[in-house]
């Protein structure tokens, strides 16, 4: 039997969906359609010349401090009479034996500090007193043919000599001190012998760690001039295409500067964009002067190496890159802001040019991709502009 309620019941809910229906045709008709919410743009993939790493880091052990520092018997008799091996912790300590201290006795020690290359430029610059590259204070003298880099001191008040350099990730610092004993008083070994018996060390000891050896000397002049870069506008470096196909209106740009970790300052420009979704573009450069123990170029590569490995320690995603320059980088990062920001970075002679892209999309950090595939772009727009 058909059931009168369920009948009525039925009635009067299909009455109410045929209201709402004719209610929300008025609102649709007087409102317009309703608009779908806003999308970020689809993902773009990354588009990056990645490439093996510049600096791999060392693997922890991985250096073994040589038989004797590489220094053999007929070489310490030379240099240090009756020779006598002592402990001594990541090195070698050898002192004048007690049967020849009578007459003369000393000591030649040698320390290696291995690490990181970033660490180990840093050991040798404390080691040589140099502050941001140049030096602070001290007779110090360049070394040719000695590993990438070197320096001596000579101290004539204790005869004193050391001499420090740098074979890749590894600083070895060498001290050799003589002293003659005639007539109740001490003489110290004066400057000549005293640099030829250390020269003499260190190069037993670099061949020992396969460093580069040729004939090392104190070099009697400053280094070789070598051709650099200068770039009197940076903000020029990018043509307004460029800039547009970035997302950045070339119109809405101001000057941005900063310091290197070296103390040298950079210039270049900021860019922003006219509206949303909100994105600047950002470029520095900065130019390395010669100082009278290494070019530009060498300066740079120390400010990069520096960039390099605080960028791969601290960055979200790393990549070492091809392409721009000489040696290039990429990093990315997504803040609490809402921001995503990529980062490009180039070493061109005495250069370093850094690109930054930051913005969001949608509503969301800029994704790694976009931030970086744009910062790219425009660092390959400024290397490209770079004079020859």
């Amino acid at each position: 039997m058909r059931n009168p309620i369920g009948g009525v019941a039925f009635g009067v809910a299909l009455a109410l969906l045929l209201a709402t229906g004719l209610v929300m045709s008025i609102v649709r008709y007087v409102r317009g359609p309703v608009a779908a919410a806003p999308r970020p743009a689809p993902e773009r993939p990354l588009a990056l010349p990645t490439t093996a790493d510049h600096y791999p880091v060392q693997a922890g052990g991985s250096f073994t401090v040589p038989y004797r520092c590489g220094l053999d018997l007929a070489t310490l008799s030379r240099l240090v009479p009756l020779p006598r091996q002592e402990p001594a912790e990541s090195g070698c300590l050898v002192a004048t034996g007690s049967a020849a201290a009578s007459e003369r006795s000393g000591t030649l020690r040698v320390r290696f500090e291995p690490g990181t290359l970033d660490e180990a430029m840093r050991s040798y610059d404390l080691a040589t007193r140099q502050s941001g590259g140049q030096p602070s204070g001290g007779n110090w003298q360049r070394v040719t043919g000695l590993g990438d880099e070197a320096l001596l001191h000579y101290s004539a008040a204790s005869g004193r000599v050391q001499v420090h350099f740098r074979s890749g990730p590894v600083a070895t610092a060498i001290t050799y001190r003589m002293v003659w004993k005639r007539d109740a008083r001490s003489e110290p070994l004066a400057r000549r012998p005293a640099v030829n018996a250390v020269l003499q060390a260190a190069s037993k000891v670099a061949v020992a760690i396969g460093a580069t050896v040729n004939r090392p000397a104190v070099a009697t002049s400053a280094p070789a001039a070598e051709p650099v870069l200068d770039v009197a506008d940076p903000c020029a470096l990018v043509g307004e295409a460029a800039l547009r196909a970035a997302g950045v209106d070339p119109a809405l740009r101001q000057d941005a500067a900063g310091v290197a970790a070296t103390t040298v300052p950079t210039r270049g420009c900021a860019w922003n964009s006219a509206g949303n979704p909100a994105r600047q573009v950002r470029l520095l450069v900065t130019s390395f002067p010669a100082g009278p123990h290494r070019g530009g170029a060498a300066q740079a590569e120390r400010e990069f190496v520096r960039t390099y490995h605080a960028w791969r320690k601290e960055e979200h995603t790393f990549h070492a890159l091809s392409a721009p320059g000489e040696k290039a980088m990429a990093g990315y990062t997504s803040e609490q802001a809402g921001l995503g920001t990529g980062t490009v970075e180039f070493k061109v002679r005495n250069l370093t040019v850094q690109v930054t892209c930051s913005g969001s999309d949608g509503g969301r950090p800029l994704s790694e991709a976009a931030a970086l595939n744009t910062a790219h772009a425009v660092a390959v727009a400024a290397a490209t502009t770079l004079p020859g």
